[in-house]
């Protein structure tokens, strides 16, 4: 009976560990930020042989997609952050970037985590944006981004996203 009463707590304690909602947990992200007053700045590594990308003070208009993946405490490897970038006029009531065009945006992409990290350049697709109130912009994306290093695959980026300063 000892053993019975034994295995049962042991039980008991397991399952009772493993309950949902157990641990604090942020919900997954999406947001689309506008910061006036800045630029991105490309700055070709001559090393790595590689643009690299920094938001800096600037006269123009930098659009921020972030998607963060939810993370609970208490649980490795759950880390995840995307961003895309990408600069417009900062007169411009609409835009458009595609084709050749698309470099002129200084677009760049970031992700990382755990188990995946690294910087894209956007070199195709198309960006385009319209501003529907004084603070926010209706943006629609549909990139390739691609890698700084050789030995990743291209990524393929899509989405809809209200922007808001």
């Amino acid at each position: 009976m000892k053993h019975l009463y034994l295995f049962v707590l042991l039980i008991t304690a397991v399952l009772g560990g493993c309950s949902e909602g157990r641990y604090d947990c942020t919900p997954e992200s999406i947001t689309g930020h506008i910061t006036e007053g800045k630029q991105i700045i490309v700055e070709y590594d001559t090393t790595y042989k590689r643009n690299n990308y920094f938001i800096k003070d600037g006269n123009n208009s930098v659009f921020e997609y972030k998607h963060a993946g939810a993370q609970c405490d208490n649980t490795a490897d759950d880390e995840l952050l995307k961003i895309l970038a990408f600069e417009v006029d900062k007169n411009a009531t609409q835009f458009r970037f595609e084709g050749n065009e698309i470099t002129t945006s200084n677009g760049f992409y970031q992700q990382s985590g755990t188990w995946t990290s690294g910087n894209y350049e956007i070199k195709s697709g198309q960006i385009e944006g319209k501003k529907i109130s004084e603070s926010k912009w209706q943006v629609t994306v549909s990139v390739l981004a691609s890698p700084i290093f050789p030995n990743r695959e291209p990524i393929k980026i899509a989405f809809e996203q209200l922007f808001e300063k």
